[in-house]
């Protein structure tokens, strides 16, 4: 498994623009193939899935089981990366208690 770098996450490059890097290498080579949008009341098994796949239909559902938040909303956006061999890395935003969290995953 490849060790996550903390500090190349968000590049600021600009006044209103940030550079997302990719959180095991630093690479910032990264094209986004699709977004999985996760809503639910705090707790609740089931809620509002959407996934987006460039050139696809959208798919909505109830299913949380990937919801990258144990208890809460959460956002997936998955890349693929030029420098890894093209494997496919996630971007997790989820909410916890009050605070909006970032963490990348394989």
């Amino acid at each position: 498994m490849s060790t996550y770098r903390e500090d190349t996450s968000v590049v600021k490059i600009g006044l209103n623009f940030y550079k997302t890097l990719h959180g095991f290498n630093g690479c910032n080579n990264l094209h986004q193939t699709s977004v999985e949008i996760f809503d639910r009341e705090e707790d609740q098994k089931t809620g509002l899935h959407v996934v987006a796949r460039r050139g696809e239909q959208l798919l909505v559902d109830e299913d949380m089981s990937n919801n990258p938040s144990s208890r809460r909303q959460g956002l997936k956006i998955n890349f693929i990366c030029e420098c890894c061999e093209a494997k496919v890395h996630t971007l997790n935003i989820v909410q916890h208690k009050g605070s909006t969290l970032m963490f990348w995953s394989e």
